[in-house]
């Protein structure tokens, strides 16, 4: 489990841009931390702004837009046996083909995954997978949202395989048994490069913390139901029990 899990729901943002203008509807059971979470992502957010987005600025100045991705391709490359292997176990074995396609692919025509050829010659996309996607296939419940230090978004089932995931995460494993965390932060570094364009629409909505709590939980359930969740799914994210009235009343 790594830091790159706070920068996710910035992936989802063009498409919830009209969260900018009205309060989210809390679901107070799936968000029953709100409190201590509101601080923790608060502390999240000073990090970022006086250590990570400064350091990604630094960082910006001094490389090409080229040379950000090959650096995003080696990265993504490196984990495609692990989302390979997650897809065998959700039961996707078209995924998991796909996946190990483009690994032997971009591992030695892309140059250990420099470049993207399985993409751009062979229409092999990637598709990422992981331990909280497996879980949520194998019927394990989201649990609560939890924004964690220094991670960012997350819920108790995705923390869990988190978790797990990051022993066999290459990168991470990498860091921990040669001592080296060069690679772990060029990759966050690299990441948090590729969002100064769109970060504007945290700062710009009603309550950033709903909008990254909303965005995360949406961009999830899109990636369990690769891409298409059931309607009634659809229906409860879109349209909240809970009457925004009600919870400001509260207030």
């Amino acid at each position: 489990m790594t830091v790159l899990r706070f920068f996710l729901p910035l992936l989802l943002l063009p498409a919830l841009a009209f969260a900018q203008t009205a309060p989210a509807a809390t679901d107070v059971e799936f968000d029953r931390f709100e409190r201590v979470n509101r601080k923790v992502y608060a502390f999240n957010q000073g990090a970022d702004r006086y250590i990570i987005r400064p350091a990604a600025k630094g960082y910006e100045a001094i490389t090409s837009p080229g040379v950000r991705t090959v650096v995003g391709n080696f990265f993504s490359n490196v984990r495609l046996p692990m989302s390979a292997l997650h897809a065998l176990l959700q039961g996707k074995p078209r995924i998991a083909g796909r996946n190990i396609g483009r690994f032997g692919i971009n591992s030695t025509v892309g140059l250990l995954g420099l470049f993207d050829p399985a993409s751009k010659r062979f229409g092999l996309n990637a598709q990422q997978e992981d331990l909280g996607q497996t879980l949520a296939v194998w019927g394990l419940g989201e649990g609560p949202y939890l924004v964690l230090p220094f991670i960012g978004p997350s819920t108790g089932r995705d923390a869990l395989g988190g978790a797990v995931d990051s022993f066999a995460d290459p990168v991470q494993f990498y860091a921990g048994r040669q001592d080296d965390y060069v690679p772990s932060v060029l990759d966050l570094v690299n990441l948090r490069a590729q969002f100064f364009q769109t970060e504007q629409y945290i700062d710009e909505a009603y309550d950033p913390y709903a909008f990254v709590r909303d965005a995360y939980r949406q961009r999830r359930i899109y990636a369990i139901y690769d891409g298409e969740p059931p309607q009634d799914l659809i229906n409860e994210l879109l349209m909240p029990e809970d009457d925004p009235a009600d919870l400001l009343e509260d207030e």
